[in-house]
């Protein structure tokens, strides 16, 4: 029941949406870690630049490729990023997140880092640049 209350709310859903599939897929994981980092320097990121950095870990075919649109377009409809003009996105803050969906993000945080407790204050980690 918890869940359902919070998932009614807009940015509450997006954490939501976002935690679960970072937590299910690495490669989104991965994406919105490399948006952090980048975003915490600049305030716009391109494409090239994000599919070259997931190229190196990933490789570059055909597959992979579309992968990488397939997550880029659900982290756009969660509203976590924008793309403002062709080839290029800018980050969207995310506000007035309830706790549950704070904690379910940082959950999705650990099972990509499983060296990392959840004692450990990991909110500096760029992955976290969206919901602070």
């Amino acid at each position: 029941l918890e869940y359902q209350a919070y998932i009614k709310s807009g940015s509450n859903r997006s954490v939501i949406f976002v935690s679960i599939m970072s937590g299910a897929y690495p490669l989104f994981y991965d994406i919105l870690s490399i948006l952090g980092k980048n975003f915490h320097a600049q305030d716009e990121i391109s494409s090239n630049m994000l599919f070259t950095k997931l190229g190196e870990k990933y490789g570059a075919s055909v597959d992979s490729t579309i992968g990488f649109n397939s997550a880029i377009k659900m982290i756009v409809e969660a509203g976590f990023i924008k793309r403002p003009r062709i080839g290029y996105y800018t980050m969207v803050k995310q506000s007035n997140i309830s706790d549950f969906a704070k904690a379910l993000y940082k959950e999705a945080f650990l099972l990509n880092n499983p060296n990392y407790s959840r004692t450990d204050n990991v909110e500096t980690n760029p992955y976290f640049e969206f919901i602070k």
